[in-house]
């Protein structure tokens, strides 16, 4: 594993999509993640480590979602299933 450098990912940086999905549903998984980490009582900076395929260690960031953000993903466990989507991505 590499451990000399971490990655950091950024939940807040602009999505370009990917195939199959556009900016807007990137954009709005992202901000579902943010919702969930919160919930669970993560703070931006957390570390996590991929084994499988490849094994790395990345920092994951973003802004904390505000009130609005929040009641648009009161359904946590559709927040849930997005929010992995958009750690994935």
């Amino acid at each position: 594993m590499n451990t000399n450098h971490i990655e950091t990912i950024s939940l807040d940086t602009p999505k370009q999509g990917y195939p199959g999905m556009t900016p807007a549903i990137a954009e709005s998984h992202a901000e579902a993640a943010a919702i969930c980490l919160e919930e669970q009582n993560h703070e931006a900076g957390v570390t996590f480590t991929i084994n499988g395929s490849f094994e790395s260690t990345f920092e994951l960031s973003w802004q904390s979602p505000d009130a609005q953000k929040k009641r648009a993903w009161a359904d946590i466990q559709e927040a849930t299933e997005k929010g992995a989507c958009g750690i994935a991505n």
